[in-house]
């Protein structure tokens, strides 16, 4: 078991923490009406939630809640700014020590890792392993259970006050059923990735696993055929509702790796990166929303070729130019 990390409330509450945590909070947000009113009172406000903190008074606001369609419905519940400053303030001192504990095959929620890197490694895996199992989780962060995430984190870190934070952040969604984190704070990604993390240990342990890449809760495993990936997925569905009160969703994908397999916005092939079904909806959609602009007036020829690189980004890592050309002749089997 590894040494327990002690963390003081005074250390996530001192004034340079907390200054660096509202600048985070704050970033590609500073126009907003709520964080120009934070700032108008910087000090003050810097002050006031470093004593709540000490004191143990804080308490979390309401979180805002909105839905998006990417491309299917997920409700996001948002902090407000003052609390997103805790969660930064929280996460400066133990993230670092969060991702120590992580594999190097988890790639969500890591600094120089991130979503292309977990489709590089899909791809190097491919090439090299015959067959994978792909899993994902059922409603992952809605059903993360509040004790067992707790748990984990006294196993990894020493401090009464530290827990207590911890909990109050952790209960200030979805109060009494102890269960599930919600999407939108800053503290939820971590904590979600990290409760994953005896999950990996386990599945890299097995004997039938030649490969493995997760990012947050959807996993893919490498072995030499079917039969070995289907006990992977049976070892995975028991341990998920032995230990960690999850589900493994439905679907399940077994197959030969020249084949292929989505994820993280692409088709990954042995080969070539192609544009998932997802990403290739997308941009679309930005497409003809910036062709609208355009024909309407509302924008000029130098505003659209800004929107285009924009919308450009989303295909520059995959090999998709004879598409984007079909899409800019017209091409009304745009999908293929």
């Amino acid at each position: 078991m590894p040494k327990r990390l002690r963390v003081e409330l005074e250390s996530i509450a001192s004034y340079p923490n907390l200054c660096q945590a509202a600048y985070l909070a704050a970033r590609g947000r500073r126009s907003r009406p709520q964080i120009l009113e934070f700032h108008h009172h910087f000090q003050e406000n810097i002050h006031r939630i470093g004593r709540e903190i000490l004191d143990e008074s804080y308490r979390p606001k309401p979180m805002r809640q909105f839905v998006i369609h990417d491309p299917k419905r997920r409700i996001i519940d948002s902090p407000v700014f003052v609390d997103r400053v805790v969660h930064h303030a929280l996460i400066l001192q133990i993230g670092g020590y969060l991702d120590q504990a992580l594999i190097d095959n988890t790639f969500a929620c890591r600094r120089g890792l991130g979503p292309l890197r977990a489709v590089w490694k899909v791809q190097s895996y491919c090439r090299k392993y015959p067959w994978y199992v792909k899993l994902d989780i059922r409603s992952y962060f809605h059903s993360i259970d509040h004790d067992v995430l707790r748990g984990q984190l006294q196993r990894r870190f020493k401090g009464d006050g530290l827990h207590r934070l911890i909990g109050e952040l952790i209960a200030g969604y979805q109060g009494e059923k102890r269960v599930g984190l919600p999407i939108g704070a800053l503290t939820s990604q971590h904590f979600a990735n990290y409760y994953l993390n005896v999950l990996d240990r386990m599945v890299i342990a097995l004997d039938e696993t030649l490969g493995y890449v997760r990012y947050m809760d959807d996993f893919l495993c490498w072995a030499e055929n079917s039969e070995a990936c289907k006990r992977i997925h049976r070892r995975v569905r028991e341990f998920l509702g032995d230990h960690l009160k999850l589900e493994v969703h439905s679907r399940r994908q077994i197959q030969r790796s020249y084949r292929g397999v989505t994820f993280g916005g692409y088709r990954v092939l042995p080969d070539r990166l192609l544009l998932s079904h997802r990403r290739k909806v997308r941009y679309m959609a930005h497409y003809r929303k910036y062709e609208a602009a355009y024909a309407s007036g509302r924008i000029g020829v130098d505003t659209l070729q800004q929107l285009y690189q924009s919308a450009y980004a989303l295909t520059v890592h995959s090999d998709s130019l004879s598409w984007r050309k079909s899409v800019h002749r017209g091409n009304s089997d745009w999908m293929q």
